[in-house]
């Protein structure tokens, strides 16, 4: 028995995608931001703008940098192919965190402080969607194993920070970026060339019921975080956001076939009303409550950046359109979160009704918001990830298409023309137009001398006899 349950075990572990370290590179990155938020927060950098203020300039360089490349995806993605984007990404981080670093023995101006705390807010942005960019170049399995992966690269940084002496990894942690962008080229070169993004000639439908959702969490993020009043530098903090983290990483790793997105969806709600009630009704509960909101924030964002790469592997465009757009009204609802549970805070001593009633409007929205979501198949369920059992139709659709030449995206619709499915449904599952659909059919039918869905199955039959 014991041996039966090691050798499945082993069997299991055998089937775990291959995910090579450079995928990690976005944990270089993640841990450069935590360390840059500190000094941005809590050191002698900019004694007029720490905690909430330097955060909240931070934050809004992230929102500037988000919505920017969001916009201009439609014109000029995938920008892993635009060395401007990996420069300025380059630039913004370590010279911002350089100059942050330093700046106790610089005699910096107000102004100058904005405009440093606000680009290197800018400069991470750039650098993070660079890095979804080529998460969406992975199957969504691999996607979750190097996004999760990257966290745990980030908080042994981050440990490792803690314990040392005081400033004696600064100019490590100042060059983590760099170390950041060569992973990224690795991680491009090794995605095999029909993998890349293309231009996008198409765009996906932005999925509104997700992002109503991601703002509700978002701003009850924010309430709590404020009324909470915990230090996210801290392990509580590092733990609160490592739960989900953990959670599903094994969930890719052994459980992929049970695995659902609505699966998180239902495990956040609980913990952020838990959290808000936490927060506003039980005082000692404080620390408690603050590792609720982190962790269900973070389920969130894992949720959200998986349906923005997958949507992008299946459509093959970048992944930085709906991530730009995601990210970007993530910390804009986060932003007016703590600013509303700053002010609520300041009531917390009173007997002011506005507090609790503030506190039982955020749980019924988030509960609305989590019922319509999970009821939602278009939003949930579409993005499934669980892998395909073997057909042999479907192995024999894909040499086919090897074949006769078909481009990646006829190779999807015709898979989906040999398995019945009309010109709607394709359209659905594919995001795009039926027009566009009906395209790719005719280029389909021409280049494998066929006339009709008849001809076609026709065909498929002949090759798998």
């Amino acid at each position: 028995m014991f041996w039966d349950t090691v050798r499945a075990l082993f069997d299991r572990l055998g089937t775990v995608p291959k995910v090579a370290v450079a995928f990690l590179g976005c944990g270089l990155a993640r841990a450069w931001l935590w360390w840059m938020l500190s000094l941005v927060c809590y050191s002698d950098a900019y004694p007029a703008y720490t905690k909430h203020q330097g955060h909240l300039l931070f934050d809004l360089g992230e929102i500037l940098g988000f919505l920017l490349l969001f916009i201009l995806a439609r014109r000029f993605a995938p920008f892993f192919k635009r060395p401007s984007v990996a420069a300025a990404a380059l630039t913004l981080t370590i010279g911002t965190s350089a100059l942050t670093l330093w700046a106790p023995a610089l005699p910096i101006a107000d102004g100058w402080a904005i405009a440093i705390i606000v680009l290197g807010g800018v400069g991470y942005a750039l650098l993070f969607l660079l890095w979804l960019e080529l998460y969406g170049c992975l199957t969504a399995r691999s996607m979750l194993i190097a996004w999760t992966g990257s966290y745990f690269v980030a908080l042994l940084i981050w440990g490792l920070d803690q314990i040392v002496v005081p400033g004696s990894l600064d100019v490590v942690l100042c060059l983590l970026p760099a170390g950041s962008l060569l992973m990224l080229f690795k991680g491009f070169c090794s995605i095999p060339l029909p993998n890349l993004p293309v231009a996008m000639t198409h765009w996906p439908a932005i999925p509104w019921k997700l992002i109503v959702a991601l703002s509700a969490f978002a701003l009850a993020f924010g309430i709590g975080d404020a009324v909470t009043g915990q230090n996210m530098f801290t392990w509580v903090s590092k733990v609160g956001m490592g739960i989900p983290e953990l959670l599903v990483l094994l969930s890719a790793l052994f459980f992929y076939r049970q695995f659902s997105f609505k699966y998180l969806v239902t495990v956040a709600a609980p913990f952020v009303v838990a959290g808000l009630i936490g927060a506003f009704f039980v005082s000692h509960l404080g620390i408690s409550s603050f590792v609720l909101v982190n962790a269900s924030s973070e389920i969130y964002l894992i949720l959200v950046y998986a349906v923005a790469c997958i949507t992008a592997y299946k459509l093959n465009i970048s992944a930085v359109y709906l991530a730009g757009l995601f990210a970007g009204l993530y910390k804009v609802f986060l932003q007016a979160g703590k600013g509303l549970g700053l002010v609520v805070a300041g009531q917390l001593h009173d007997s002011a009704a506005s507090t609790p009633a503030l506190a039982i409007v955020m749980v019924v929205v988030v509960v609305i918001a989590s019922i319509v979501l999970v009821q939602d198949r278009n939003v949930v369920d579409k993005f499934s990830w669980r892998e395909q059992n073997v057909d042999p139709r479907n192995a024999t659709c894909a040499r086919i298409a090897e074949e006769y030449r078909l481009t990646p995206k006829e190779g999807q619709v015709f898979l989906m023309l040999a398995q019945k499915q009309d010109t709607a449904q394709i359209a659905e599952e594919l995001f795009l137009a039926q027009s566009t659909v009906r395209v790719h059919t005719s280029s389909i039918y021409k280049k494998l001398g066929v006339h009709s869905r008849k001809e076609l199955d026709e065909l498929v039959d002949r090759q798998i006899h």
